[in-house]
């Protein structure tokens, strides 16, 4: 199992970014997922960055933790209605998602923070944010513990999903567990043949492109 430090957290991002920052393609899995991104040093403490992007998202008008059935979440390139895909049924919001991937140094792992606001800027409760389409559909049993401050898996002995403070910013976010992305990540780097992944440049890499599978198994982040 492979832990990163912080400066290899920052290798693995930018290596990350210079390969997707162009591409056109898109594979069916993680879709736009890896396009968008940018790198954020820290104003006054060096080394202390993360990676960002702003993104799309929609829900059903007048729905909360509805667990659409389709999904759409897309890179923000206009302020506008019409970056979306057109919908096929019913009325959806649009949906402003700021997500980032800051480094865990309790885990040594990357982590997801993001928040949702609607249209007009307001943060989502925990139950409507559940039921839009930035989760994969039916993501969340509805066996699920939830409170509304974070969401708990049966047996787990840590949240899912929870809310903490920005690790750079210091703003509240939400937040995912970091605590098995490792032995997630290593699994299927051992299964794709490259368990070992020395850390070169390129052994970073394919290590932040096996956890961003890692992540878009939840999240759609098209």
């Amino acid at each position: 199992m492979i832990a990163l430090t912080r400066t290899q957290f920052q290798q693995a991002c930018e290596a990350f970014i210079s390969k997707h920052e162009t591409e056109h393609c898109a594979d069916e899995f993680t879709g736009r997922g890896k396009q968008g991104w940018r790198w954020h040093r820290h104003s006054i403490v060096p080394g202390l960055g993360y990676m960002a992007r702003d993104g799309l998202a929609s829900r059903r008008e007048h729905s909360s933790a509805s667990f659409p059935e389709d999904s759409l979440t897309e890179p923000l390139e206009e302020d506008d209605v019409s970056a979306l895909p057109p919908q096929p049924q019913g009325t959806y919001e649009v949906l402003t998602v700021h997500q980032s991937i800051v480094y865990s140094p309790t885990f040594q792992v990357p982590a997801f923070y993001f928040t949702v606001h609607d249209r007009n800027g307001s943060p989502l409760p925990l139950q409507d944010m559940i039921g839009t389409s930035l989760f994969r559909p039916h993501m969340f049993p509805r066996s699920i513990s939830t409170a509304s401050h974070g969401i708990s898996m049966p047996d787990s002995n840590f949240p899912l999903l929870s809310q903490a403070d920005h690790p750079v910013l210091g703003t509240p976010c939400w937040c995912f567990h970091p605590c098995e992305t490792a032995a997630a990540v290593a699994e299927l780097l051992e299964a794709a043949g490259d368990p070992g992944v020395h850390l070169s440049d390129q052994g970073l890499l394919r290590w932040m492109e096996a956890w961003f599978l890692v992540l878009c198994s939840v999240v759609d982040i098209q």
